[in-house]
C-alpha cells in the first residue's frame, strides 16, 4: 500500500511505484505506510517530528509525534531520494481529534490582538513665555494580531502616526507564515512594508519597500523568494513611504534561487535585484546581480565566496 488514508485524506497525492513522494502532510498520531520504491537505508531529520519504521523492502511506516516539518532521506538503487513531510495537529473535517491531536490543539495559539497609543510633544521657544512657539505633537497607534489558521501562522500589524495636522500609515504588514494552500506548500507570504528577505553582501542592500513578497521552501533543496513595491527614500524615515503622505516614483523589485541540501556541503545562492522610477535617488543603479556559495568543511567551519555586478551601489 503506498499512503493510508491517513496521509490521503491530509491531500496527500499517493506515490508511484517506485517512486518516493516529494511531499506528505500527516496528521499527529496517524501512521501512514509509504512506498519508496527500493529501500536500503534511510534517514529521519527531525526525530521529535516523526518516527519511521521499514516494513519491507519497499516500505515505510511514518508515525507523525508533534507537529512541525522535516525530511526523509532514502537511499536505493536510484541513489537518494528526499521527501518533505509536514505534520498537522489536526485534520481538517468532521472527524473528531484523537486525544494526541485534543492536546496539539490545546496548546494551539488562539487569536491575540495588542494595541498601544502613546503621545508625545516638542514645545520650544526663544524664552519660557515663548514655549509655545514651533510646537510639535505626535500621535503614535500601533495595532497587532496573531493566529494559527487551517493555512499557516498570521500576523500582522498597522501603525499610523500623526504629527500635528498630518496624518500618515507610517507602517504596515499582513503575513501568512509557514503557509500551505492547494499545491503550494512551505511558504511566506507578506503585503506591506517589508525589507529585501536576501540581502547580502557586495550589492543587496536591505533597501525598504511597500509591496509583496513570496519565498516558496517547498522546492526539494531549492527555495525560491520573489518580491515587487515601492521602494523607500531613507531608511531612517518614520514614514515608510520616505514621508508624510508622499508617493515618490521609486520602484524595486527582485528574484533569489538557492539550492541546500542537508546531505550536502555545497550552498549556492543566486540574486537580483531591478530599480524603476524616475525619483529614485542619484547615484544609485537600475540592476545588479549577486552570486554566492559556501562550502561546510565542518559543522562549526564553511568556506564563502561572494561575486556581484552593479555599476553603482543600489
Amino acid at each position: 500500500m503506498l499512503v493510508q488514508a491517513a496521509a490521503a485524506s491530509a491531500q496527500t497525492p499517493a506515490s508511484p511505484p517506485g517512486a518516493a513522494p516529494r511531499s506528505l502532510e500527516l496528521i499527529v498520531g496517524e501512521p501512514a505506510d509509504v512506498s519508496f520504491g527500493s529501500v536500503e537505508r534511510f534517514l529521519v531529520g527531525d526525530p521529535a517530528v516523526l518516527d519511521a519504521e521499514q516494513l519491507n523492502p519497499s516500505t515505510l511506516r511514518l508515525t507523525p509525534l508533534a507537529p512541525g516539518k522535516t525530511f526523509v532521506l532514502v537511499w536505493g538503487p536510484e541513489g537518494r531520494r528526499t521527501s518533505v513531510v509536514r505534520v498537522m495537529p489536526f485534520r481538517l473535517g468532521p472527524i473528531l481529534p484523537e486525544p494526541a491531536v485534543e492536546e496539539a490543539v490545546k496548546h494551539a495559539r488562539a487569536l491575540k490582538v495588542g494595541y498601544t497609543f502613546d503621545y508625545e510633544t516638542d514645545r520650544r521657544g526663544s524664552t519660557f513665555r515663548d514655549t509655545r512657539l514651533d510646537t510639535t505633537n505626535r500621535f503614535n497607534q500601533q495595532l497587532n494580531t496573531d493566529m494559527e489558521t487551517p493555512y499557516g501562522d498570521f500576523t500582522s500589524q498597522f501603525q499610523m502616526q500623526r504629527v500635528n495636522s498630518v496624518e500618515d500609515l507610517t507602517f504596515w504588514q499582513t503575513r501568512l507564515a509557514h503557509g500551505h494552500l492547494g499545491p503550494v506548500d512551505d511558504f511566506d507570504a507578506i503585503a506591506g512594508d517589508s525589507y529585501i528577505p536576501f540581502a547580502r553582501g557586495f550589492a543587496v542592500p536591505s533597501v525598504g519597500y511597500r509591496g509583496a513578497t513570496l519565498r516558496l521552501d517547498d522546492l526539494g533543496p531549492f527555495h525560491a523568494a520573489g518580491l515587487w513595491g515601492r521602494e523607500r527614500s531613507s531608511i531612517y524615515s518614520l514614514s515608510s513611504q520616505g514621508g508624510f503622505g508622499v508617493k515618490r516614483d521609486s520602484f524595486v523589485s527582485g528574484l533569489n534561487v538557492g539550492y541546500e541540501d542537508p546531505a550536502n556541503p555545497w550552498q549556492v545562492e543566486a540574486s537580483t535585484l531591478f530599480g524603476q522610477g524616475d525619483e529614485r535617488q542619484a547615484n544609485t543603479s537600475d540592476e545588479m546581480v549577486d552570486l554566492s556559495s559556501a562550502y561546510r568543511v565542518t559543522e562549526v567551519w564553511s568556506l564563502k565566496q561572494e561575486l556581484a555586478m552593479s555599476d553603482e551601489s543600489f
